[in-house]
């Protein structure tokens, strides 16, 4: 079966992480499963995203064939694409027009009033937008494939390239399901993993301006803030040699990034920076209403979801056999939706 998918001088002392860090909860939550509808077999969940209570959504695939001789298959479908989107109280499916082919959707964004959707590695190409009754299809720039999708009061924005090392070889696109503008990206920013848009004045983009291809995440990290004008480059954490994996950008002086082993915050003026959990490697990034930060981390085949609770990072409890894929939270709210495979299954769960 298809694995299920899814980015001045500044000071940095973990003692000022701990002084500014959310208190504890009397009971830390735990993620619940929520019941999914009706999928064919060999389904997945690649995303999730959380525009509000009653507006949630999940997406990946149904279906999913391979009859499998040697190290190949004889005999493959690349299944068919599912979104969901929860009302409070269950699932309601909605049409993607536009689609054609076998393939999954990788990527679904969902904020100020907007909901985007983008293709999985077989569908790379397919781009759609939301209006209210059904998807529908928004040709892509130049044809090319989509490696990033954010939507915002701005717009929705997108990075199309061949994939995360393309090397510079990519472009940053502004739009609304129209026409699409093209955005200069930062000469320097080789590798973009991450983009993230609240606003046509925020748009944040982060990744790397080399990269160490012998493996192990490292390189040298880039983080850029682009105001709607120009781009401006953010310092990045004092002795950091990790790339930048995902950014959260709250405000102009609350930003939350995650780097392959490490994960850091900017107050406007400095960093303060923390290691992942069990010396893992970061793979999900999200902050809640509260300023509570989520992250996700792989150690080995355990891919697990923590929080930040008061001084150090706490496991969140999930049901037994889960492993964490993506995680969303609800704005305004302290409440956090994940995607997650069990066993063989996709699962959707949330603190709710």
């Amino acid at each position: 079966m298809k694995r299920m998918l899814r980015a001045g001088a500044a000071g940095v002392t973990l003692a000022a992480l701990l002084a500014t860090a959310p208190a504890a909860s009397a009971a830390d939550p735990s993620l619940h499963t929520v019941g999914l509808p009706f999928l064919w077999s060999a389904a997945g969940v690649d995303d999730v995203a959380a525009g509000g209570p009653d507006n949630v959504w999940f997406a990946g695939l149904q279906g999913y064939v391979c009859i499998p001789f040697a190290d190949s298959c004889v005999v493959q479908s690349n299944g068919n694409p599912v979104v969901r989107r929860w009302t409070g109280s269950g699932w309601r499916e909605y049409p993607i027009n536009g689609w054609t082919g076998n393939g999954g959707i990788g990527h679904v964004r969902s904020a100020a009033g907007r909901t985007w959707i983008s293709g999985d590695y077989t569908q790379p190409g397919f781009l759609a937008r939301f209006d209210g009754t059904a998807f529908q299809k928004s040709p892509v720039p130049d044809g090319a494939k989509v490696a990033n999708l954010d939507v915002g009061t701005g717009g929705a924005w997108i990075v199309t390239g061949d994939s995360p090392d393309y090397l510079g070889k990519y472009s940053i696109y502004q739009g609304d399901g129209g026409t699409w503008t093209r955005v200069p990206a930062p000469s320097d920013l080789k590798y973009i993993w991450d983009l993230k848009a609240p606003a046509a004045d925020a748009v944040w983009a982060v990744g790397a301006k080399d990269r160490d291809l012998g493996g192990g995440g490292r390189g040298t990290p880039a983080i850029y803030r682009y105001d709607g004008r120009a781009w401006s480059e953010l310092p990045a954490p004092p002795s950091a040699t990790e790339i930048v994996t995902h950014i959260v950008p709250r405000a102009a002086d609350d930003v939350w990034i995650t780097m392959t082993h490490s994960v850091a915050h900017w107050n406007g003026a400095s960093w303060t920076q923390t290691p992942v959990p069990s010396g893992g490697e970061t793979f999900a990034l999200d902050v809640d209403g509260t300023g509570t930060p989520w992250i996700g981390v792989r150690n080995g085949p355990d891919e697990s979801l923590y929080r930040l609770t008061g001084s150090t990072w706490t496991k969140v409890t999930t049901p037994s056999g889960v492993a964490i894929r993506s995680v969303a939270a609800v704005p305004g709210t302290g409440t956090v939706w994940a995607g997650a495979a069990k066993g063989p299954d996709p699962a959707v769960l949330t603190t709710g």
